[in-house]
């Protein structure tokens, strides 16, 4: 969540006293704006990983997630059918005469179930996620033809910075014109303007003389300084586009790499559906997994939980009664208010990179040296510091924990 840490467990140290003052009979101070718009802050956040998530489960049609059920249900019964393949083939091995030759039948036949089975998923893991495949191929292409761009662009730009030292004055400046570089005159004032100005004169100093006029073999050494400068600027100009253009190669390259590996598991069933729940009238469904989820469970649960709030009938005196008019217990849920009101009492998101764990900030700080954000303070076994800790921020004092506001 793009929350700082330092505020949630300030936020939380301000709670905890409004909450003792109040207790106390004191009057608690009233959290300020802030806290107030930390906690609005938490609870949009995972409103709108909600809406992606729900987005998500919505960016196939219904149509393309039953030929995925489909080939979820076939891909989970062709265990048994490879078993039954087994051991036909270790039938026609044993069998003779007669005996063998029903056997052999048996096993070509459970063969030929088996390829269109698996024949069947291919199928339509290709047709329900071609909307994804076809998108992913689409970047690609359009990466490879940029990085084609960007490796001429590096070859032009280097041609460039070789011939800048030998090419004529009209030239040089006809390219940087096209190249959208600085003229040699803009980048003479530019230079100009970086120099301090002149001291201002103290009372009763004279102004100092202007400079001679220089004579033409000075004029001339002096402009070819110039020049040899300004065509000096114009390599290194060169070497700082090569190098990016050179960055946009790597990076295309790197998001071409985890496209692929996209593409590839959208084809391999064991990627798509998991492990398999058989259910009680045959189907099968897909286990869910905290760790490595399937595509299927993300496709058919979200990746986030955002329960509703209960809706719950009280008494005259407030207390909650179910449909016969019984006291009934609270649903338990884990939504965007869950969320914001842990943050209020100083809980973030854990440091494991997911929404199912929460960590009193307060409390972590005070057992991890230098704060728990930084993974080098974190050994083998969790809460324990290595003898050589980080602090939390460079420069900040290690452990350092923010004042909280009194009541």
């Amino acid at each position: 969540m793009p929350t700082a840490e330092a505020d949630i467990e300030l936020m939380g140290k301000n709670t905890n006293l409004a909450f003792e003052a109040a207790k106390t009979g004191r009057t608690p101070k009233l959290q300020d704006s802030k806290d107030k718009n930390l906690v609005t802050t938490v609870e949009d956040s995972w409103n709108q990983m909600s809406k992606t998530s729900t987005n998500f489960q919505s960016s196939l049609a219904p149509g393309r997630m039953g030929e995925l059920r489909a080939a979820r249900n076939t891909h989970f019964d062709l265990a048994e059918k490879e078993k039954a393949l087994k051991t036909a083939t270790a039938k026609v091995k044993r069998s003779k005469g007669a005996d063998k030759a029903a056997a052999e039948a048996e096993q070509t036949r459970l063969q030929r179930d088996v390829t269109a089975s698996k024949a069947l998923v291919q199928n339509n893991l290709a047709t329900g996620f071609a909307p994804w495949s076809n998108e992913l191929k689409q970047e690609n292409a359009v990466a490879s033809v940029l990085n084609v761009g960007s490796k001429s662009e590096i070859d032009a730009y280097a041609t460039a910075r070789k011939l800048f030292p030998k090419m004529k004055d009209d030239d040089v400046a006809a390219y940087a014109k096209g190249s959208k570089l600085p003229s040699q005159a803009d980048y003479e004032a530019a230079e100009a303007a970086k120099k301090p100005p002149p001291r201002p004169l103290r009372p009763g100093q004279k102004p100092p003389k202007p400079p001679k006029p220089l004579t033409p073999v000075q004029q001339e050494k002096q402009d070819k300084k110039q020049q040899a400068a300004y065509r000096r600027m114009l390599v290194a100009e060169m070497k700082k586009r090569e190098k990016a253009a050179a960055e946009q190669i790597e990076y295309r390259s790197k998001e071409t790499t985890v496209r692929n590996s996209l593409l590839k598991r959208l084809a391999d069933p064991k990627k798509v559906f998991g492990a398999g729940d058989k259910q009680p009238d045959g189907t099968w469904k897909t286990s869910k997994k905290v760790s490595d989820p399937a595509i299927m469970q993300l496709l058919e649960n979200g990746f986030i939980s955002n329960h509703e709030m209960p809706k719950i009938d009280v008494d005259a005196n407030g207390v909650p009664l179910d449909s016969n008019k019984k006291p009934t217990k609270r649903k338990e849920v884990l939504n965007a208010k869950a969320a914001a009101t842990l943050a209020k009492w100083g809980f973030a998101p854990s440091n494991f990179g997911d929404t199912m764990h929460f960590d009193h900030v307060e409390g972590y700080s005070d057992a991890v040296k230098g704060g728990r954000r930084r993974r080098e303070n974190m050994a083998e076994e969790r809460y324990r510091p290595d003898e050589k800790w980080v602090p939390l921020i460079d420069g900040m004092t290690p452990g350092a924990a923010p004042t909280p506001v009194p009541p």
